[in-house]
């Protein structure tokens, strides 16, 4: 799902699909994950400005033969709703602590 599209009024260094993937979960108990600067952007190390990723999308993975039609339904149900509360995002996340990479993975 194109979160960078569904919630506009959410600049890119604020994670809309991050944010997106909160309210989904916080609304309707249906998992996602964020694919987008939270995932992908990152601070130019010449300027210090963010640089967000190109696109800010919400991932739903769905294993095999695990989820009923009924599941399925209710997922879908969810989305259509979030049309109507999409406004209600406010401003998107803010990163309060980042990890510092270590020189080894």
């Amino acid at each position: 799902m194109d979160a960078g599209r569904f919630l506009p009024h959410i600049p890119p260094h604020h994670f809309p699909a991050q944010a997106l993937t909160a309210a989904l979960y916080e609304r309707a108990g249906v998992r996602a994950v964020e694919i987008g600067s939270s995932c992908f952007g990152h601070v130019d190390e010449a300027t210090g400005r963010f640089v967000p990723a190109r696109l800010e999308l919400m991932r739903l993975a769905l294993p095999r033969r695990v989820y009923t039609d009924g599941h399925l339904a209710y997922v879908a149900e969810a989305l259509c709703r979030s049309v109507s509360w999409a406004h209600t995002c406010g401003v998107g996340c803010i990163v309060l602590h980042k990890t510092v990479k270590s020189g080894s993975c």
